[in-house]
């Protein structure tokens, strides 16, 4: 629906990290950090739902993943 849209136009959560180059995907640098399932799980709910709706810059979107990963990007 419109949240679907408003995320798609704001952030591809995997797929946005493909276009700064040298960095890993995300969900291996989670997955590097986070040994529980249901852990990994709730943290991608929670940052899609920070960012839902929202227009960030690079900063923001990184200051976002280093907060919900505890991964420095």
């Amino acid at each position: 629906g419109k949240d679907a849209i408003r995320i798609k136009k704001t952030i591809d959560y995997f797929e946005f990290i493909d276009y700064f180059e040298g960095l890993k995907t995300l969900e291996d640098a989670i997955k590097e950090t986070i040994s529980d399932t249901k852990e990994f799980a709730r943290r991608q709910k929670r940052f899609l739902k920070q960012i839902k709706g929202k227009r960030m810059n690079y900063e923001e979107i990184i200051s976002h993943l280093n907060k919900t990963t505890n991964c420095l990007y």
